[in-house]
């Protein structure tokens, strides 16, 4: 499923496809049980659709893992690169990987990335808890898998996602949302939060986390009041636009965030975005 968007005119909704654009996994695959987009890069003529699969787990209930599609045409249809996932468990990622942000650089390919670092029972049920790792590839399909922590848990956070990189002047800059261990799923101050960070040379995080403020904070029954989680930022013009999705984890709709003039919104004197809902 997709939504094509106008971005030159307020991110006017030009249309909505309920067609499933990628087949599920065959039975036992990584992705049997259900697929979720990470990020679509340009590649040659080529969109590269990195992504998550997920596969129903015996003692867990579920395991994750990063897979990649490409489409030869504009994003309509897509065919799996490989069978089995490019990136899933290992030395440095014993439970699961997933929701990926791949960047093309001069030299190859970065991409950030959820680790799995364990399940906690909370309130009677198993719950994951994940970190953000950075790994490299020469070619997007071939990962090492040497990884490195980019920015790891701390006593407020059980979970952090979806990360979303920019180049800004001379630093890199990193987005990615937040949340607690219990009662994350209802309105609180443990429901996912957006935050940011800047990155060294080597893709690690080098200030420390904040949390992104707005100009026009969600007031009562706005469609992000409780929750804003899944960030996407990208360059328009001079602006700096970020989509993301509202309360229940998207259920109150998904929308975006505009900062004029491209001031990044990490750091002690950064401008604060303004933002509106665009499609429920």
């Amino acid at each position: 499923m997709y939504a094509d968007l106008d971005p030159l005119d307020e991110f006017r909704v030009l249309g909505v496809s309920s067609e499933q654009v990628l087949e599920d996994g065959p039975p036992g695959a990584f992705d049997s049980h259900g697929m979720g987009p990470a990020t679509a890069l340009m590649v040659g003529s080529q969109v590269y659709l990195y992504y998550t699969g997920m596969v129903r787990g015996a003692d867990l209930p579920y395991q994750l893992a990063i897979g990649l599609a490409v489409s030869d045409d504009n994003g309509h249809s897509f065919r799996r690169v490989t069978d089995g996932p490019l990136l899933a468990t290992g030395p440095h990622d014993p439970w699961f990987m997933s929701t990926p942000c791949v960047r093309q650089t001069s030299s190859g390919f970065e991409m950030w990335y959820s680790s799995g670092v364990g399940w906690r029972e909370t309130d009677g049920q198993l719950e994951p808890h994940y970190a953000l790792r950075h790994t490299r590839s020469d070619d997007g399909i071939f990962w090492s898998l040497n990884t490195r922590l980019v920015i790891g848990l701390t006593r407020e956070s059980a979970g952090l996602t979806r990360a979303s990189v920019l180049h800004g002047g001379s630093s890199r800059h990193l987005w990615f949302c937040s949340r607690g261990a219990q009662r994350f799923r209802e309105p609180g101050q443990t429901a996912y939060r957006l935050q940011g960070a800047t990155l060294c040379e080597r893709g690690l995080a080098e200030i420390g986390r904040q949390e992104v403020a707005f100009a026009n904070p969600p007031s009562r029954e706005d469609w992000d009041e409780w929750m804003q989680a899944y960030p996407a930022v990208e360059a328009l013009g001079e602006d700096l636009v970020m989509l993301y999705n509202g309360n229940g984890f998207g259920r109150g709709g998904f929308g975006r965030a505009r900062l004029p003039g491209g001031a990044l919104l990490v750091g002690p004197n950064s401008s604060t975005p303004s933002h509106n809902k665009m499609h429920a």
